[in-house]
This record gives C-alpha cells, sequence and structure tokens, in this order.
C-alpha cells in the first residue's frame, strides 16, 4: 500500500465518484479532475506520479486529456494509467501518444490497484529510484530538484548548440501532408532534430527553446532552412512535384532583411519557390501583426506560399484570418482529437473548417491518428491531413520509399 496517502492523478469526466472510492480504500489520495482545461494545472499542483484516464463512456475527452498531459508526464517522468472500454481499436493511438499501462473495462477494485501500482513501479524506474514507493506528495525540494534538472538539460542543450551547428548535427526529417480527396502524399513539413550523445533525441521544440535562451534562434532558423531546401532540391524526380513547408518564427520576420535573404536562401539551394510553403504559428505575431502581414504578402508575391499553423491555440485567431494573407489554415492537432469529441467540440471544428473554406483557405488538419478521425473531417470538408496515421517524421530515403508505394 501507498505510504503516507500519495496522490494520485484522476482524469474521469463519467466515473470519478468510483475511482476516487477504489483509490481512497487502496490508500491513495486521489486528485480528481473532470475537465480538460484545468487539468494540466491541477496535475502539476497534485505532486502525483501516476495519471489515471478514463475513458469510459468519454473517449473523444480522454484522448483530449492525453494530448494535454502526455508531455508534462513525460517531463516528469510519470506513468499514464489508461482505462479503457474492452477495444483494441483504440490502443494504437494511445500508446503512440504517451499511454504507459492500460487496463480494460469492466474490472474489480483489485485489479484497478494493481494496475496502478504496475504503473507506479514504471515511474519509480524511469527516475532512477528516486520515486521508490511513490511516499506521498513531492516536498518543496523534490519540485526545486525536478525543475534544477529541467534547467540543467536546457542548460546543456544551450552550451552544446553552437558546437552542434558548426559540426552539422541537426538533421532534418519531413512529415507527409496527404490530399484527404485522393490519398496521396503532396507535401510534407520539415522538421528539425537533433541526436545529442547524452540526452538522446531533441526535438525542434526544445531545440528553438535552447536557442532562444543562447541567442541563436536566428542562426538556427537558417541553418534548418537551408538543409531542408537543399535536400529539397536535390531530390529525384519521384519527389519532385512535393511541396515543402517550412517553419519560420516571430523572430525570423522581424529580423532586418528578412524577405530578401529568405528568397536568397531559397534561390541558392535550388529548390523553386512554387514548391515553397512558409508556416507561421498564431504566437509572437500579434504585436507586430500589420508588419507580418506585409513582408508575408511580399513571399506570396514572390511565388511562395503562406499558411498559419497550429490555428486555434491562441485567442487572436479571427484577427489573423482578416490581416494575414494566407493560403492555408492548419488546425491544431487538437482540434482534430477535438471531432472525435462532444457534439459542442465537433461544432466547432466544423465551423472553423467551414470559415477557412469561405475564405479559399485550403485546410490542413494535423495530428491525425486514425481513420475515424481522418473520416469525420474529410466528411467536414478539409483538404490535407498530416499525421501518424499516415507517416512520423522520416527522412529522405524513406519518404521516396513511401511516397513510391503510396502515390
Amino acid at each position: 500500500m501507498p505510504e503516507s496517502k500519495s496522490p494520485l492523478f484522476i482524469f474521469s469526466p463519467r466515473h470519478g465518484a468510483d475511482l476516487v472510492r477504489m483509490s481512497e480504500g487502496a490508500g491513495w489520495r486521489p486528485v480528481l479532475a473532470e475537465d480538460i482545461e484545468s487539468s494540466p494545472d491541477t496535475f502539476r499542483r497534485s505532486g502525483a506520479w501516476v495519471i489515471v484516464i478514463d475513458a469510459r463512456d468519454a473517449m473523444g475527452p480522454a484522448r483530449k486529456a492525453v494530448v494535454a498531459l502526455a508531455e508534462i508526464a513525460e517531463k516528469e517522468r510519470s506513468a499514464i494509467l489508461l482505462i479503457l472500454p474492452a477495444e483494441c481499436d483504440h490502443l494504437p493511438w494511445f500508446r503512440r501518444n504517451g499511454v504507459t499501462h492500460f487496463i480494460f473495462a469492466p474490472f474489480e477494485t483489485r485489479n484497478f490497484v494493481e494496475a496502478v501500482h504496475f504503473a507506479a513501479r514504471f515511474a519509480e524506474q524511469v527516475s532512477g529510484g528516486r520515486r521508490r514507493g511513490l511516499r506521498g506528495r513531492k516536498s518543496p525540494a523534490a519540485l526545486f530538484l525536478t525543475d534544477s534538472k529541467r534547467k540543467r538539460r536546457r542548460k546543456r542543450l544551450e552550451i552544446d548548440l553552437k558546437p552542434a551547428l558548426e559540426r552539422d548535427e541537426i538533421h532534418i526529417l519531413f512529415q507527409p501532408q496527404v490530399s484527404i480527396a485522393t490519398g496521396k502524399i503532396v507535401g510534407v513539413e520539415a522538421l528539425a532534430r537533433w541526436h545529442h550523445p547524452e540526452l538522446g533525441e531533441v526535438g525542434a521544440e526544445a531545440l528553438f527553446d535552447a536557442a532562444e535562451h543562447s541567442d541563436l534562434n536566428l542562426e538556427l532558423s537558417r541553418h534548418v532552412h537551408a538543409k531542408a531546401l537543399r535536400e529539397v532540391a536535390a531530390w529525384p524526380a519521384l519527389l519532385s512535384n512535393l511541396r515543402v513547408s517550412l517553419n519560420i518564427t516571430a523572430g525570423d520576420i522581424m529580423a532586418p532583411g528578412f524577405v530578401r535573404n529568405f528568397l536568397a536562401l531559397i534561390d541558392a539551394s535550388g529548390a523553386p519557390r512554387a514548391r515553397v510553403t512558409v508556416e507561421v504559428t498564431e504566437s509572437g505575431l500579434m504585436h507586430n501583426l500589420d508588419t507580418a502581414s506585409s513582408l508575408l504578402g511580399q513571399l506570396r508575391e514572390a511565388g511562395l506560399c503562406v499558411a498559419i499553423d497550429d490555428f486555434g491555440t491562441g485567442y487572436s485567431s479571427l484577427a489573423y484570418l482578416k490581416i494575414l494573407p494566407l493560403d492555408y489554415l492548419k488546425i491544431d492537432k487538437r482540434m482534430s482529437v477535438d471531432i472525435l469529441g462532444s457534439t459542442r467540440d465537433s461544432v466547432v471544428v466544423r465551423s472553423v473548417i467551414d470559415m477557412a473554406r469561405s475564405l479559399d483557405l485550403a485546410v490542413v488538419a494535423e495530428g491525425v491518428e486514425t481513420q475515424e478521425q481522418l473520416d469525420l473531417l474529410a466528411a467536414e470538408g478539409c483538404t490535407y491531413s498530416q499525421g501518424f496515421l499516415h507517416s512520423p517524421p522520416i527522412n529522405s530515403a524513406a519518404l521516396q520509399d513511401l511516397v513510391a508505394a503510396r502515390n
């Protein structure tokens, strides 16, 4: 039995009272969340190292909860226990999105308790034994150590990033974008990766976070853009019709001479301008929206396409649609999950797609993981899809094989 009433975080929109009763009877201190919005903050405050997500009668909310909590759980070395109706079809999606354990319903209390213990044991192992027995809430000192470890990791990345750029250690992967109407791969998004010799695979978010804190964000962007464009220019005829999407930041756009330098980079690579799409996220542009609109308009006039990325994550979405010169709208992966949620969730997604189509914007759905998602998005008029249902990010050689097989 866990000591000192160890906290156990539970997300359960339908059966929370039953799970709380089971948990308390087994000696845990349950922290119950019933809505998505407050779940991340509630989990952080709880001090729990095991997350229980209950998908019974709530598959859509459960998926949204996994998306909201999985990244935090990974950083905190926590385990996610999924309660699932006796259906195996959903397991691959949950596994790919960070769930570590599962139990099928219906179950007896003792089965649930044992499943929690298995998840707790896993959390202990991945934390190097520092969570032995899950003894109570993390103390302020433990929280400080966790935060310190995260800061040390970021500091290590900041120190090692400059040499990594000089040694050309940052590599590019490409995630396919598929036409929903034809099923063919029509484009890719270029994504930066760094295999750190000690910290392992580092994704774009951590990369650019380290770059920002070490004043290397513009240098990193230029390096990633140039490398991706050179690869695209060297692709064989089989891939010669694919578009490539490059992510640009607010810092890139506001840098002196951005349009001139960016176009020069494309031309120097040998990649045709007509095959390049720039993707701009909502965050960070609002304070300079008019300037950004002008600069992005110049890129469109030069033959490039423009997409707004992660649409639906910010509060200024409508302003972006009104002002920015856009060709594509990429809906955030959480909205792709929402299509399987409640009636209200699906209405919001449908409205966004309808609004984009009325503005003559093609809609790209990110984070598509299941055929059910794809079918619903297709029915609502989504144009393209991107996600693990089609392929994870892959290198150019694997992309060539995939296109040969699929197209």
